[in-house]
């Protein structure tokens, strides 16, 4: 779809409000450029695309599907720094919490357990692990001996 050029700024002057307000304005200059092709696009009847086998397909309507970049670029992409880090829905337009026990909410908090329960499964099994090996290999020592005994 598009890039847009970095705007480079001396380190002393990177959080002056001048440099802030300029690449915000920038920002939204280069989405709004590239909005104009979208929609530009979208007033007209579309076209005919020819696809790589040879097939031709109508284009009737140009949609942006995605942005692809982690989440602290998409919010300055986006200007939306209350949104959703998933779907960028805006603050003001969530639903409200889902009522009490229906759902279990994730928070840093019951992430963080499930991380340390996961943890100390992933230690308890490799320690299992070590048992385990050390009474085979004694069990087979023992049941060696025995066959070598009696033979």
């Amino acid at each position: 779809m598009g890039a847009f050029p970095p705007i480079s700024f001396a380190p002393r002057n990177v959080k002056l409000k001048r440099a802030v307000d300029f690449s915000k304005a920038s920002r939204l200059y280069f989405h709004a450029a590239i909005y104009k092709c979208y929609d530009d696009f979208n007033r007209t009847n579309g076209t005919v695309v020819t696809l790589q086998n040879g097939t031709q397909m109508n284009m009737a309507k140009a949609i942006i599907l995605a942005i692809f970049c982690d989440h602290p670029a998409a919010i300055k992409c986006c200007l939306c720094g209350s949104a959703c880090p998933q779907c960028f829905t805006s603050k003001r337009d969530f639903a409200t919490p889902p009522v009490g026990g229906t759902m279990l909410m994730r928070t840093p908090g019951n992430v963080a357990v499930k991380k340390q329960v996961s943890a100390l499964m992933y230690g308890l099994m490799c320690v299992l692990i070590y048992v385990w090996m050390y009474v085979l290999i004694y069990v087979i020592k023992y049941v060696l001996m025995c066959v070598l005994m009696n033979s």
